[in-house]
C-alpha cells in the first residue's frame, strides 16, 4: 500500500496516536467493514490509509477542538465521513478499538495535553497552586473499554500524602469528586492514585445520551433535568456522555427513577460508576 504508509513512523504516531502497527491494523479493519466502497458520484481521489490517517486525526482531537460535532449525522454529512461507510458511529468506535489492542486509543480532553494514552479530565475552573493531577490506572476489557488506560482528575493536594478529588470521573469506577485518596508521586513527579482514604459519599452516574444523536442540545437537557434533582455534572461530545455527580442530598430515588425511564425510552444509557449504600437501598424503594 502506498500513500501515508511509506512515511516514517514516527509521524503516523505521533498525528494518530497509534503505533504503526496498529494503524495498519486499523486500514484492515475498515477496508473489511467497506470503507473502500464507492466515495458517491466521484472516484476516490486518496488511498484508504491516507483517508483513514485524516478521520484519525479527526477523530482524536475532537475533544481539543470542541467546535467540530460528531455526532452520528453530522460525521456521516461530513465530507471525510464517507471513509468508513458504516452504519453509524459506533461503528467507527469499533474500528478504532479493534485497532487500538490492550493499550487503548489515546484521548484528551485538555488543549493542555498533547499525547499519551490517558483522559485528562481538564474541566476546573479557577486553579491554584494546591491544585493537582492525581492519575488513576485503568484495566481496558476485551472491548476496548474504557478508550485509555490512564484518567487523569483534577485535585487538592492535601499537603499528608492525600488529595481531595474536584472532578467527576468520565471512566474510573470506585471515585467520585470529593473522595479523598491517597496517592505516590513516581520518580517523574506524577502522582498515582491508590486507595480511597474518606469517601464523600457522592456518587458517580454515567449516562451515553442518545436522543437527538447525542447532540450538544441533548446533553444539556439531560444536565438541565437532572440538576433540578440535585445533581451537577458535565458532559463531553466524543461519546455522547454525561457525568453526574450525585450528592448525598439529592433526590436519589427520583433520580434513579428518570434513570431507568430515560433507558426504556433509548433517551440514553447509564452506568453506575461509584455508588453509596443510600444509592443503593433506592433500588428496593
Amino acid at each position: 500500500m502506498g500513500g501515508v504508509l511509506r512515511a516514517e513512523p514516527v509521524w503516523v504516531e505521533t498525528l494518530t496516536g497509534l503505533p504503526m502497527g496498529r494503524f495498519v491494523k486499523l486500514v484492515r479493519v475498515v477496508r473489511e467493514r467497506g470503507g473502500n466502497g464507492p466515495g458517491g458520484s466521484r472516484p476516490w481521489c486518496l488511498p484508504l490509509a491516507d483517508r483513514v490517517l485524516l478521520v484519525a486525526v479527526y477523530y482524536r482531537t475532537n475533544q481539543v477542538n470542541h467546535h467540530f460535532d460528531l455526532s452520528e449525522k453530522n460525521l456521516l454529512q461530513h465530507p471525510l465521513g464517507g471513509v468508513l461507510e458504516v452504519d453509524h458511529l459506533a461503528a467507527v468506535r469499533r474500528s478504532w478499538r479493534a485497532a487500538s489492542g490492550s493499550e487503548g486509543a489515546c484521548l484528551s480532553h485538555s488543549a493542555a495535553r498533547s499525547g499519551g494514552c490517558e483522559v485528562d479530565d481538564g474541566s476546573v475552573t479557577n486553579i491554584s497552586d494546591d491544585h493537582v493531577k492525581v492519575h488513576f490506572r485503568m484495566e481496558i476489557d476485551e472491548d476496548g473499554w474504557p478508550p485509555a488506560s490512564v484518567e487523569s482528575l483534577w485535585a487538592v493536594d492535601l499537603g499528608d500524602g492525600t488529595a481531595r478529588l474536584v472532578n467527576t470521573p468520565w471512566f474510573v469506577r470506585g471515585v467520585a469528586s470529593g473522595d479523598i485518596i491517597r496517592v505516590q508521586q513516581d520518580g517523574d513527579g506524577v502522582l498515582w492514585a491508590g486507595e480511597t482514604v474518606r469517601a464523600s459519599q457522592n456518587c458517580t452516574i454515567r449516562l451515553i445520551v442518545l436522543k437527538d444523536d447525542g447532540s450538544a442540545a441533548a446533553r444539556q437537557s439531560v444536565l438541565d433535568v437532572f440538576y433540578r434533582l440535585g445533581t451537577t455534572g458535565e458532559g463531553i461530545e466524543q461519546f455522547r456522555m454525561v457525568a453526574l455527580d450525585v450528592p448525598p442530598q439529592a433526590n436519589l430515588p427520583k433520580i434513579r427513577e428518570l434513570l431507568e425511564h430515560g433507558e426504556t425510552k433509548e433517551w440514553w444509557h447509564w452506568e453506575e460508576g461509584c455508588v453509596t449504600a443510600a444509592w443503593e437501598a433506592t433500588a428496593r424503594v
